[in-house]
């Protein structure tokens, strides 16, 4: 389940830019650097990510008056001025005083009554998806989403769900779903990846002090033929997060948490190589298609009214939200849009079904726990 039931909502306009690298929607936002202020205090999440070989300087803010600061994990990483932090409380004489860490330390501020952890995690580098990279495009929603509704006769799992389809575990709350959807061809057969890479607000889990961003948490599902007032029909697939277990990008996953387990991290990430760090919670959907052409569907495991996402909006401080996607596959065999492939339009609705039917198609559960 997700942190805050109304942390997340919604999504998108689609605005394709078909076989483009897009610069990421959190790029305004720096990994190198932010500020404590002891006077304030936490302002939002403690966690902050970083690549591999990078580094992160902390300006810390009145705290020369009685603070101490630690490395609660002694690695050696972290740095006030020239000296290394360990265990050891150091008080803090300066203002501003500045702490630098490379890479990962849980850095520990405490004064009498109020303390504040700073968890600065390492990404773990992950293998590309498979074949090349194909079009990264990203999709914007303003305060007038479309919705889809779960139909009444909607399966429903025992957790309350509506399954979507009828697709095990593509599960999401009963009730009406702000969407949106990238059309796409299938111009060669073969195995494709759809992923989520990047979110605008910025999800909050990997920069420090940042609040909950409206799309954080998404939710990914490919049809063969949407239909927003069937969304029970031409369903292949879909995805929650992608450290689901049985997930495309599971395995992935499961490396990160052990490296992240053996540093004593606070979360895990992963690092991709077109520079992106991955939260556990982004959509990771891999699927087998035959040409044909297909529809994406971005949508969020919560249900939330018109009034509820722009709430939301205004509440991030924000006119719109966007996702930023990677589609994988064979060379040359994705184009974004609906192009003529010379198959019959049905082809993709019976290729679909049959992956469904024989599970090659790949479908993902939503987790089931809080994620750290």
């Amino acid at each position: 389940m997700k942190k805050s039931l109304k942390s997340v909502i919604a999504l998108l306009a689609v605005s394709a830019l078909p076989l483009v690298a897009v610069a990421p929607a959190s790029a305004a936002i720096p990994r190198d650097a932010f500020t404590f202020d002891c006077n304030v205090g936490p302002t939002g999440e403690s966690d902050h990510a970083l690549a591999p070989g990078e580094f992160v300087t902390i300006t810390l803010l009145n705290c020369d008056n009685g603070f101490e600061v630690t490395d609660q994990d002694s690695t050696g990483n972290a740095m006030l001025g020239s000296v290394v932090l360990t265990t050891t409380p150091i008080v803090i004489a300066t203002d501003p005083a500045t702490v630098v860490v490379h890479e990962f330390a849980e850095v520990f501020l405490e004064s009498g009554g109020a303390a504040e952890n700073i968890n600065i995690n390492l990404a773990t580098n992950a293998a590309d998806p498979a074949g090349d990279l194909l079009a990264t495009t990203s999709t914007s929603m303003t305060s007038t989403p479309e919705f889809f509704s779960t139909p009444d006769d909607t399966v429903i799992n025992d957790d309350g769900d509506a399954v979507i389809g009828g697709v095990d575990n593509c599960d999401v709350v009963v009730g009406p779903h702000p969407y949106s959807t990238v059309d796409l061809t299938i111009t060669e057969a073969g195995t494709y990846t759809f992923r989520v890479v990047d979110t605008n607000p910025v999800e909050e889990d990997m920069y420090y002090g940042i609040q909950d961003s409206p799309v954080g948490d998404n939710f990914l599902a490919l049809y063969s033929e949407f239909d927003p007032t069937d969304i029970d029909s031409g369903v292949i697939g879909c995805n929650d997060d992608g450290d689901d277990p049985g997930s495309a990008a599971g395995d992935l996953w499961a490396i990160a948490q052990t490296a992240a387990d053996s540093r004593g991290q606070n979360d895990r990430n992963i690092y991709t190589t077109t520079g992106h760090i991955l939260d556990n919670q982004f959509a990771w959907f891999t699927a087998t298609l035959q040409p044909g052409q297909y529809t994406m569907v971005g949508t969020l495991y919560e249900t939330f009214t018109e009034g509820e996402w722009s709430d939301e909006l205004a509440g991030a401080e924000v006119t719109e939200a966007s996702i930023t996607y990677e589609m994988w596959g064979p060379e040359g065999g994705l184009v974004l849009g609906l192009a003529d492939t010379g198959v019959d339009p049905a082809f993709g609705l019976w290729a679909g079904l049959a992956l469904a039917g024989t599970g090659v198609a790949i479908t993902v559960a939503r987790r089931r726990a809080q994620r750290a």
